[in-house]
Protein backbone atom coordinates (compact mmCIF):
# COMPACT_ATOMS: atom_id res chain seq x y z
CA UNK A 1 0.00 0.00 0.00
CA UNK A 2 1.28 3.45 -0.84
CA UNK A 3 -0.87 5.53 1.49
CA UNK A 4 1.29 5.74 4.68
CA UNK A 5 3.89 8.02 3.08
CA UNK A 6 1.15 10.04 1.38
CA UNK A 7 -0.64 10.67 4.66
CA UNK A 8 2.56 11.31 6.60
CA UNK A 9 3.12 14.27 4.25
CA UNK A 10 -0.42 15.64 4.26
CA UNK A 11 -1.69 14.93 7.78
CA UNK A 12 -2.77 18.43 8.83
CA UNK A 13 -4.22 19.24 5.41
CA UNK A 14 -6.20 16.00 5.30
CA UNK A 15 -7.62 16.75 8.75
CA UNK A 16 -8.66 20.17 7.45
CA UNK A 17 -10.34 18.58 4.43
CA UNK A 18 -12.37 16.33 6.74
CA UNK A 19 -14.26 19.46 7.85
CA UNK A 20 -15.68 20.22 4.40
CA UNK A 21 -19.50 20.40 4.49
CA UNK A 22 -20.10 17.23 2.47
CA UNK A 23 -17.91 15.27 4.90
CA UNK A 24 -20.09 16.22 7.84
CA UNK A 25 -23.52 16.64 6.27
CA UNK A 26 -23.49 13.68 3.85
CA UNK A 27 -20.66 11.28 4.67
CA UNK A 28 -20.73 11.31 8.49
CA UNK A 29 -24.51 11.72 8.60
CA UNK A 30 -25.03 8.63 6.41
CA UNK A 31 -22.53 6.43 8.23
CA UNK A 32 -23.80 7.40 11.67
CA UNK A 33 -27.42 6.91 10.65
CA UNK A 34 -26.50 3.38 9.54
CA UNK A 35 -24.69 2.82 12.84
CA UNK A 36 -27.83 3.60 14.82
CA UNK A 37 -27.72 3.13 18.59
CA UNK A 38 -24.12 2.28 19.52
CA UNK A 39 -24.39 2.86 23.27
CA UNK A 40 -21.90 0.57 25.00
CA UNK A 41 -20.49 -0.80 21.74
CA UNK A 42 -16.88 -1.88 21.25
CA UNK A 43 -15.65 -0.43 17.94
CA UNK A 44 -12.53 -0.87 15.83
CA UNK A 45 -11.84 1.99 13.41
CA UNK A 46 -9.72 0.80 10.49
CA UNK A 47 -7.76 3.45 8.54
CA UNK A 48 -8.78 5.80 11.35
CA UNK A 49 -6.65 8.73 10.18
CA UNK A 50 -6.63 11.43 12.83
CA UNK A 51 -9.49 9.76 14.70
CA UNK A 52 -12.34 11.61 13.00
CA UNK A 53 -14.81 8.73 13.38
CA UNK A 54 -13.27 7.30 16.54
CA UNK A 55 -14.03 10.54 18.35
CA UNK A 56 -17.48 11.05 16.81
CA UNK A 57 -18.51 7.51 17.75
CA UNK A 58 -17.26 7.86 21.32
CA UNK A 59 -19.37 11.01 21.63
CA UNK A 60 -22.37 8.97 20.41
CA UNK A 61 -22.00 6.54 23.31
CA UNK A 62 -19.52 3.86 22.27
CA UNK A 63 -17.79 2.16 25.21
CA UNK A 64 -14.48 1.76 23.37
CA UNK A 65 -12.84 2.65 20.09
CA UNK A 66 -9.54 1.32 18.81
CA UNK A 67 -8.20 3.25 15.81
CA UNK A 68 -5.63 1.68 13.51
CA UNK A 69 -3.78 3.46 10.72
CA UNK A 70 -0.65 2.84 8.65
CA UNK A 71 0.40 6.52 8.83
CA UNK A 72 2.42 7.44 11.90
CA UNK A 73 1.57 11.11 11.35
CA UNK A 74 -2.18 10.46 11.37
CA UNK A 75 -1.92 8.37 14.54
CA UNK A 76 0.08 11.19 16.15
CA UNK A 77 -2.70 13.64 15.29
CA UNK A 78 -5.28 11.32 16.82
CA UNK A 79 -3.29 10.91 20.02
CA UNK A 80 -2.76 14.67 20.19
CA UNK A 81 -6.51 15.27 19.94
CA UNK A 82 -7.12 12.66 22.63
CA UNK A 83 -4.58 14.31 24.95
CA UNK A 84 -6.25 17.71 24.47
CA UNK A 85 -9.81 16.39 24.90
CA UNK A 86 -9.82 12.89 26.43
CA UNK A 87 -12.69 10.68 25.27
CA UNK A 88 -11.14 7.26 25.81
CA UNK A 89 -10.02 6.61 22.22
CA UNK A 90 -7.07 4.26 21.75
CA UNK A 91 -4.83 4.27 18.69
CA UNK A 92 -2.37 1.79 17.18
CA UNK A 93 0.09 2.37 14.33
CA UNK A 94 0.15 -0.45 11.80
CA UNK A 95 -0.91 -1.83 8.44
CA UNK A 96 -4.53 -3.03 8.63
CA UNK A 97 -3.87 -5.87 6.18
CA UNK A 98 -1.19 -7.22 8.53
CA UNK A 99 -3.13 -6.75 11.75
CA UNK A 100 -2.83 -9.59 14.21
CA UNK A 101 -5.35 -10.51 16.89
CA UNK A 102 -7.26 -7.34 17.74
CA UNK A 103 -10.01 -8.70 19.96
CA UNK A 104 -13.71 -9.04 19.23
CA UNK A 105 -15.77 -5.97 18.42
CA UNK A 106 -19.43 -5.16 17.92
CA UNK A 107 -18.79 -2.75 15.05
CA UNK A 108 -15.94 -2.23 12.61
CA UNK A 109 -15.62 1.04 10.71
CA UNK A 110 -13.61 1.29 7.49
CA UNK A 111 -13.67 4.81 6.08
CA UNK A 112 -11.74 4.90 2.80
CA UNK A 113 -9.76 1.74 3.50
CA UNK A 114 -10.88 -0.74 0.84
CA UNK A 115 -10.28 1.66 -2.06
CA UNK A 116 -6.56 1.53 -1.19
CA UNK A 117 -6.31 -2.09 -2.29
CA UNK A 118 -4.19 -2.14 -5.44
CA UNK A 119 -4.94 -5.83 -6.10
CA UNK A 120 -8.00 -8.00 -5.58
CA UNK A 121 -5.93 -10.18 -3.24
CA UNK A 122 -5.21 -7.16 -1.04
CA UNK A 123 -8.89 -6.19 -1.09
CA UNK A 124 -9.81 -9.66 0.15
CA UNK A 125 -7.21 -9.39 2.94
CA UNK A 126 -8.82 -6.14 4.13
CA UNK A 127 -12.27 -7.77 4.09
CA UNK A 128 -10.97 -10.81 5.97
CA UNK A 129 -9.35 -8.70 8.71
CA UNK A 130 -12.63 -6.82 9.17
CA UNK A 131 -14.57 -10.10 9.35
CA UNK A 132 -12.21 -11.63 11.89
CA UNK A 133 -12.43 -8.57 14.14
CA UNK A 134 -16.19 -8.90 14.64
CA UNK A 135 -18.31 -11.00 16.95
CA UNK A 136 -21.02 -13.16 15.33
CA UNK A 137 -23.75 -10.76 14.24
CA UNK A 138 -21.35 -7.81 14.33
CA UNK A 139 -21.41 -5.22 11.56
CA UNK A 140 -18.94 -3.51 9.28
CA UNK A 141 -19.73 0.04 8.16
CA UNK A 142 -17.72 2.28 5.90
CA UNK A 143 -17.54 4.94 3.24
CA UNK A 144 -15.67 4.46 0.01
CA UNK A 145 -15.02 5.47 -3.54
CA UNK A 146 -18.08 4.52 -5.63
CA UNK A 147 -18.41 4.39 -9.39
CA UNK A 148 -21.57 2.73 -10.61
CA UNK A 149 -22.11 4.74 -13.78
CA UNK A 150 -19.05 3.82 -15.86
CA UNK A 151 -17.84 7.43 -15.84
CA UNK A 152 -14.12 7.91 -16.35
CA UNK A 153 -11.73 10.82 -16.62
CA UNK A 154 -12.10 13.94 -14.47
CA UNK A 155 -15.20 14.27 -12.30
CA UNK A 156 -15.21 17.83 -11.01
CA UNK A 157 -16.72 18.47 -7.58
CA UNK A 158 -14.59 21.52 -6.87
CA UNK A 159 -17.61 23.31 -5.35
CA UNK A 160 -17.31 20.72 -2.58
CA UNK A 161 -13.53 20.79 -2.40
CA UNK A 162 -12.36 17.89 -4.56
CA UNK A 163 -11.83 16.50 -8.03
CA UNK A 164 -11.78 12.81 -8.88
CA UNK A 165 -9.79 11.54 -11.87
CA UNK A 166 -10.48 7.93 -12.77
CA UNK A 167 -8.96 5.56 -15.28
CA UNK A 168 -9.83 5.82 -18.96
CA UNK A 169 -11.27 3.33 -19.67
CA UNK A 170 -12.49 2.00 -16.30
CA UNK A 171 -10.22 -0.97 -15.57
CA UNK A 172 -10.24 -2.58 -12.14
CA UNK A 173 -7.07 -2.16 -10.11
CA UNK A 174 -5.98 1.03 -11.86
CA UNK A 175 -5.36 4.29 -9.95
CA UNK A 176 -7.86 7.00 -9.12
CA UNK A 177 -6.55 10.41 -8.05
CA UNK A 178 -8.44 12.57 -5.60
CA UNK A 179 -7.32 16.21 -5.51
CA UNK A 180 -8.57 18.10 -2.45
CA UNK A 181 -8.89 21.87 -2.76
CA UNK A 182 -8.34 23.99 0.35
CA UNK A 183 -8.60 27.75 0.96
CA UNK A 184 -5.86 30.13 -0.18
CA UNK A 185 -5.02 28.08 -3.26
CA UNK A 186 -3.74 25.09 -1.31
CA UNK A 187 -4.38 21.51 -2.41
CA UNK A 188 -3.15 17.97 -2.06
CA UNK A 189 -3.76 14.66 -3.82
CA UNK A 190 -4.14 11.03 -2.77
CA UNK A 191 -4.26 7.82 -4.80
CA UNK A 192 -7.03 5.19 -4.64
CA UNK A 193 -7.73 2.23 -6.91
CA UNK A 194 -10.77 1.55 -9.04
CA UNK A 195 -12.98 -1.41 -8.13
CA UNK A 196 -16.56 -1.85 -9.22
CA UNK A 197 -19.24 -1.80 -6.50
CA UNK A 198 -20.13 -5.43 -7.16
CA UNK A 199 -16.48 -6.43 -6.70
CA UNK A 200 -16.44 -5.01 -3.18
CA UNK A 201 -19.64 -6.90 -2.35
CA UNK A 202 -18.24 -10.14 -3.81
CA UNK A 203 -15.05 -9.86 -1.75
CA UNK A 204 -16.97 -9.10 1.44
CA UNK A 205 -19.08 -12.20 0.88
CA UNK A 206 -15.97 -14.25 0.05
CA UNK A 207 -14.44 -13.13 3.36
CA UNK A 208 -17.42 -14.63 5.19
CA UNK A 209 -19.91 -11.79 5.59
CA UNK A 210 -23.50 -13.02 5.44
CA UNK A 211 -24.71 -9.85 3.73
CA UNK A 212 -23.21 -6.76 2.12
CA UNK A 213 -24.85 -3.74 0.50
CA UNK A 214 -24.18 -0.19 -0.67
CA UNK A 215 -26.09 2.85 0.64
CA UNK A 216 -26.12 6.19 -1.19
CA UNK A 217 -25.22 9.28 0.78
CA UNK A 218 -28.13 11.22 2.20
CA UNK A 219 -28.49 14.59 3.92
CA UNK A 220 -30.69 15.60 6.84
CA UNK A 221 -33.42 18.17 6.29
CA UNK A 222 -31.70 20.42 8.83
CA UNK A 223 -28.42 20.39 6.92
CA UNK A 224 -30.19 20.74 3.58
CA UNK A 225 -31.88 23.90 4.82
CA UNK A 226 -28.60 25.32 6.17
CA UNK A 227 -27.09 25.62 2.67
CA UNK A 228 -28.20 27.25 -0.59
CA UNK A 229 -30.89 25.40 -2.53
CA UNK A 230 -29.49 22.28 -4.25
CA UNK A 231 -26.03 22.83 -2.74
CA UNK A 232 -25.52 19.06 -2.43
CA UNK A 233 -27.56 18.11 -5.52
CA UNK A 234 -24.66 17.09 -7.77
CA UNK A 235 -23.12 14.85 -5.09
CA UNK A 236 -26.45 13.18 -4.35
CA UNK A 237 -27.17 12.69 -8.05
CA UNK A 238 -23.75 11.58 -9.30
CA UNK A 239 -22.67 9.68 -6.14
CA UNK A 240 -18.86 9.65 -6.48
CA UNK A 241 -18.76 8.28 -2.92
CA UNK A 242 -21.10 6.01 -0.96
CA UNK A 243 -21.50 4.10 2.29
CA UNK A 244 -21.57 0.33 2.69
CA UNK A 245 -22.74 -2.13 5.33
CA UNK A 246 -21.93 -5.79 5.90
CA UNK A 247 -23.00 -8.18 8.65
CA UNK A 248 -21.09 -11.15 9.98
Amino acid sequence: MGEPAEYDRIGDRYSEAKQQPFRICLEAYTLERLAGDIAGARIVDFACGDGFYSRRLMRRGAAETLGIDASAEMIALGRRAEAMDPLGCRYAHGDVAGSGELGTFDLAVAAYLFNYASTRHELRRFCKVAFQSLRPGGRLLGVNDFTDDGASGVRDFSAHGFRKTGPEPCVEGTPITYEFILPEGRSFAITNYFWRPETYVAELRAAGFASAAWHPFAVSEEDRDAFPTDFFADLLLRQPLAAFEARR
